[in-house]
């Protein structure tokens, strides 16, 4: 058992894999259920900075396709997503990419395969040192039907099939609400899937534990070789649900692809000239249009973003994979309560009860309002 800095515990699964070695790279995933995640931004943005996963993989978000769209995460951006599309809240899966990463990474389109309530995956396609890995984030509903099982499997295998992974490495990871520590009819069929695909199980301790159950629902699988990766279970304290994660070793060359993204100046040149832009336009030909109030709307529309462009145009750089990341909560009496937080989670974990829960209901309450005070001096200062 090792401790990562401040925000959880860490249960090494393999901790036998050398990550020391220069001429390596690590990529890391992370999977969380998060369990609606609207009021949690804070929490999540604190568990990037302390687990800094590449790719960060989320289940049970509980958004709409706007909202989703529009939720940020500082240093990630949002890759794929599929979201509910019914008017009930639930389940959801989305996956987001840390900012200024040495990998190229584009969305699959698998939203054929998904059924609201019985599974929900995305994907991506990831590109690191001229090799591949394609990432699935898949969220199954509990308590189904032994025929809404077997459907689950048939989707998720015509997936698989589709994918062609004999010639592709690939991630499955989620939660997928079939306890690897039972031995029932979900155990079966999974286990028969994993067989079908060559695909290994690599999470095999409680990732879910309340005061009456332990199960291992959370997993990660993959068909990479056992000596190329190291998973890991972390009390993240964001739900009921642990976090899991996978680091894949890849090899890095020195001729490695150099990597450019497409991004926007803003300097103060560049808002003087969008601001002259503005001072000189006449707008007659928006406000001479008095009949109709969209086409009117629509002109001024076109006139702002063309000078906005003019202004900050789109220029291509090269990413540095070693830019240092700015941290939002560093702060010491987030971290002290981040710690008390923890603790009593790890209390939890060892001798579940409900009276201990509901003191970890209430630290983690004070823990919230401490995060959203934080961020509004953040955002006080940005506007002073």
């Amino acid at each position: 058992m090792t401790n990562t800095r401040n925000i959880c515990k860490t249960t090494s699964l393999r901790p036998n894999l050398e990550t020391n070695k220069s001429s390596q790279f690590y990529l890391k995933i992370l999977h969380q259920n998060v369990r609606f995640c609207l009021n949690k931004k804070n929490e999540i943005t604190v568990l990037c900075e302390n687990i800094d996963p590449h790719v960060l993989c989320m289940s049970e978000v509980a958004l709409k396709k706007y909202e989703i769209e529009q939720y940020v995460i500082n240093n990630y951006q949002l890759v794929c997503n599929y979201c509910r599309s019914d008017i009930n809240r639930g389940g959801g899966v989305c996956i987001y990419t840390r900012v200024h990463s040495n990998f190229q990474c584009k969305p699959l389109d698998l939203s054929e395969y998904c059924v609201d309530k019985l599974i929900e995956v995305c994907g991506v396609k990831i590109k690191c040192y001229k090799q591949n890995l394609i990432v699935i984030c898949v969220y199954r509903t509990p308590n189904s039907s032994v025929s809404e099982v077997k459907l689950f499997f048939k989707k998720l295998s015509e997936l698989i099939e589709n994918l062609n992974i004999t010639t592709e490495k690939i991630v499955i990871t989620g939660d997928f609400n079939i306890c690897v520590l039972t031995n029932d009819h979900r155990y079966v069929q999974l286990n028969e899937f994993l067989n079908l695909f060559n695909l290994n199980s690599t999470i095999n301790v409680p990732t879910r534990i309340t005061h009456l159950t332990k199960s291992a629902i959370d997993n990660i699988f993959t068909n990479i070789d056992d000596t190329n990766y190291v998973t890991k279970v972390h009390n993240t304290c964001i739900s009921d649900h642990c976090g899991v994660s996978i680091d894949i070793e890849c090899s890095a060359s020195n001729n490695s692809e150099i990597i450019y993204k497409n991004s926007r100046q803003f300097k103060n040149e560049n808002y003087n000239l969008f601001e002259y832009y503005l001072k000189n336009e006449m707008w007659d030909n928006v406000l001479n249009v008095k009949s109709d109030i969209n086409q009117s709307f629509n002109m001024f529309h076109d006139s702002v973003l063309c000078y906005y462009n003019l202004s900050f145009p789109k220029m291509k750089k090269r990413v540095n994979p070693t830019r240092k990341r700015h941290l939002v909560f560093n702060d010491s009496k987030i971290l002290l309560q981040q710690d008390r937080v923890r603790f009593l989670h790890e209390l939890h974990l060892i001798k579940p009860s409900s009276t201990l829960k509901k003191i970890i209901h209430k630290e983690t309450q004070i823990y919230k309002s401490i995060l959203q005070a934080k961020m509004a001096e953040i955002v006080a200062n940005k506007m002073s």
